[in-house]
């Protein structure tokens, strides 16, 4: 094992009955049994990481702090871009949880409602002890883990179940400090809708993913991509109608499908209303490009 920050988490086998297997887990839940001895020095982590401590030793050097220990009924929190040392005194069985965002809006009023605790704590980067049920949602990670238990679903439903019990069973000092470094930290608004709108979602399915009321998100949507949240997701499905189009044998079919539009008369107006022209002769026009 030569990084335990920075790999891929690549899995290997099938979950056959499920679409959604993932094989590369970029983000996510992984368990990792770490040999006494292992260090690792890391610059600029590539993810936000959530260590949960199972079995084992550890000691981890992050800013100012030196050396935090990192015990058996404990987990951490690491942000992106955070430089540290990790090094293991005793054999560790941990689970690691990455994410880049959180998934749901209830999770994004979570940092908002804490940033109002930031001037009554003293930051200390130090592990949190596992309260129940925390150690039990460990458990049963780690046993669907080794079950082989890996799609996405499996991932999102953890990753809401974790900040719901951080919710729940922890003050609202103790998740500030825990969550410090991203408390308060406004996330980039037009890279989320590039990495989380997509085709076949309405306004009120990406709004409800953001900490924002509807008219909030109309005047944001305006000021980053200057233009209405319609037209944006009009110009979206064009781009995938296209993208499309541009392989030999594609048919109307087949990009009714990328459009998620089962009605072919629908699809047409569509097509007319965006490009000018019939399924058909968008079509023609990229074959004849090939030709």
């Amino acid at each position: 094992m030569n990084e335990v920050f920075n790999d891929q988490l690549l899995y290997v086998g099938e979950h056959l009955s499920c679409s959604q297997y993932m094989q590369d887990i970029t983000y996510g839940f992984s368990l990792r049994n770490i040999e006494a001895g292992f260090h690792e020095e890391v610059t600029d982590l590539v993810k936000n990481i959530v260590i949960f401590v199972l079995e084992g030793k550890s000691y981890i050097s992050y800013k100012k702090f030196k050396d935090v220990p990192l015990k058996k009924n404990s987990f951490i929190f690491l942000p992106k871009g955070a430089n540290l040392s990790y090094h293991v005194e005793q054999d560790t069985v941990a689970i690691f949880f990455t994410f880049e965002t959180l998934l749901s809006g209830c999770d994004q009023n979570l940092l908002q409602s804490c940033s109002k605790y930031i001037d009554r704590i003293t930051y200390k980067f130090a592990p949190v002890k596992m309260r129940e049920p925390m150690q039990q949602y460990c458990h049963t990670i780690k046993y669907s883990l080794e079950q082989k238990v890996n799609c996405r679903h499996f991932h999102e439903l953890k990753h809401k179940e974790f900040f719901m019990y951080l919710r729940y069973f922890y003050t609202k000092e103790e998740i500030t400090n825990f969550l410090y470094p991203i408390v308060g930290v406004k996330p980039d608004f037009k890279q989320f809708i590039l990495n989380n709108w997509k085709i076949g979602m309405s306004v009120d399915d990406i709004i409800a993913k953001m900490p924002m009321s509807k008219s909030t998100f109309i005047r944001t949507f305006d000021q980053f991509f200057k233009m209405t949240p319609y037209t944006w997701y009009q110009r979206l499905i064009c781009d995938k109608i296209t993208q499309k189009a541009i392989f030999p044998g594609t048919t109307t079919k087949d990009l009714m499908e990328v459009a998620q539009i089962t009605d072919a008369s629908q699809f047409n107006r569509f097509c007319r209303r965006n490009f000018n022209c019939t399924p058909k002769m968008l079509l023609d026009y990229y074959s004849k490009i090939h030709d």
